[in-house]
């Protein structure tokens, strides 16, 4: 496997997803990616898109589509909350060989902690201006604008061709809809990961982008959370829709089918539902009885087999893309 996408894949599998924040695209603006590990990464003056660069990992240039982070020189960058994690902002320069046309790797890494873009450059491989800086556990890679602003309606970018999303999946239209419509991201430029496994945080996350992100109306009950989490305002929200309560927000537990049920039955207003003895697993008196009835019925999900539901078992990221696009979309 080659050296980049070796590198994403450990990080992704120490680090579980990474969920960044929608950033407008085509425009200079204020950029944020909340991390996994609690903590924000903000660029000053940014804009999003996907782009198909020439990636040299030392066996040969290869076309690699990536997410592309353009700041406008001057923009400072900002990491904060910390918590310990300052080794996850190791960042990796990359030259441009203007001879070949191609981006290769240095073997520099520098610390992106504060200041500003164009002093992080100067850390790296410091002979090309045009060179990139690349945040592995995100498949992000950062580009110095020429200062302009960029088109304000651009084209729309096309989906990452995901490696681990065949055309055949049964997930692979709901993913391309979950990245289209910012309602998570691949793991890597290149990856997906649909069997990883989703957490509270990942999944109610996802919930809330897809309701268009609302800004919570009251003030977060949890006192567990700063503020600053990627999933703060996801919580906030879902216990304004009363789908969580509490004080203290339980973000790591794995989402289970039964969960999954209830959270969409709830945000869909809890509505009354026939409970039927199909499925052996689920008794009529339990909490998430009526979801999953209601689950059923609406065509969000069916039972692993003809007589059970299987309310316990984890869902992996592809079965939760899936259950928001049927819920939502189909």
């Amino acid at each position: 496997m080659k050296k980049l996408a070796a590198l994403f894949l450990a990080l992704a599998l120490c680090m579980g997803l990474a969920v960044p924040a929608l950033a407008a695209n085509g425009k200079y603006e204020t950029l944020k990616i909340n991390t996994m590990v609690d903590s924000t990464i903000t660029f000053e003056a940014a804009y999003k898109e996907i782009a198909t660069l020439k990636l040299n990992y030392g066996d040969g240039p290869e076309e690699q589509q990536v997410q592309l982070i353009v700041v406008k020189p001057g923009s400072k960058v900002t990491v904060t909350n910390l918590g310990g994690a300052e080794s996850f902002y190791s960042i990796y320069a990359y030259f441009y060989d203007e001879t070949d046309g191609f981006y290769g790797d240095t073997g520099a890494s520098v610390d992106l902690v504060s200041g500003t873009v164009e002093e992080a450059f100067s850390q790296g491989d410091g002979r090309h201006k045009t060179a990139l800086l690349m945040m592995p556990e995100y498949g992000y890679f950062i580009k110095m604008g020429d200062g302009t602003t960029a088109p304000t309606t651009p084209t729309k970018p096309t989906t990452p061709t995901f490696t681990d999303v065949k055309a055949d999946a049964y997930y692979a239209e709901p993913v391309k809809w979950a990245v289209d419509n910012g309602v998570t991201a691949g793991t890597t430029a290149t990856t997906f990961s649909p069997n990883a496994t989703c957490t509270n945080a990942q999944i109610l996350t996802f919930m809330w982008r897809a309701a268009g992100s609302p800004e919570p109306a009251i003030a977060s009950p949890f006192t567990n959370l700063s503020g600053s989490e990627y999933y703060a305002k996801a919580a906030v929200w879902a216990y304004e829709k009363g789908m969580v309560a509490g004080t203290s927000f339980d973000s790591g537990t794995a989402c289970t089918r039964a969960m999954t049920m209830e959270y969409f039955w709830k945000q869909a207003g809890s509505p009354e539902t026939a409970v039927s003895d199909k499925f052996a697993d689920v008794s009529a008196g339990s909490s998430y009885a009526q979801a999953v009835a209601w689950a059923v019925e609406n065509g969000v999900t069916a039972g692993t087999s003809e007589t059970t539901f299987s309310p316990d078992n984890t869902c992996t990221r592809a079965q939760i893309v899936t259950f928001l696009y049927r819920a939502l979309v189909k």
